[in-house]
């Protein structure tokens, strides 16, 4: 199957979306880092993944973009579980980052409480 449906093209997107945030946060914490002075190792590391990251995402959209345009592929039973599966990602991305949150939030008061 060389095609892709509507929704496993919006599932890709969100996932490229989220990673190619993740490599601009990374590059432009370690071009902030490294112009503050500190010319550590991990600061250079985090710079060059962070680039790497941000080009290997934005070609994957590009490349998405283009196989969606040139091979579409209308399949109702494929594309209810892509979009399935991307709604319950989300949800399950949700509800852990709700329980993360929540504990910190928790740890913060009891140490704001505690000292």
């Amino acid at each position: 199957m060389k095609g892709i449906t509507k929704n496993q093209f919006k599932a890709q997107m969100v996932n490229y979306g989220f990673q190619t945030l993740l490599g601009i946060f990374w590059l432009i914490t370690g071009i902030v880092d490294l112009a503050g002075g500190d010319t550590g190792k991990s600061i250079w590391i985090i710079t060059i993944l962070g680039g790497f990251l941000f080009v290997l995402n934005v070609s994957g959209i590009i490349y998405t973009w283009w196989l969606r345009k040139h091979y579409p592929l209308d399949d109702p039973a494929v594309d209810e579980a892509a979009g399935r599966n991307l709604k319950d990602g989300l949800r399950g991305m949700g509800i852990f980052s709700s329980i993360v949150g929540a504990a910190f939030l928790f740890a913060i008061v009891l140490a704001l409480l505690l000292k």
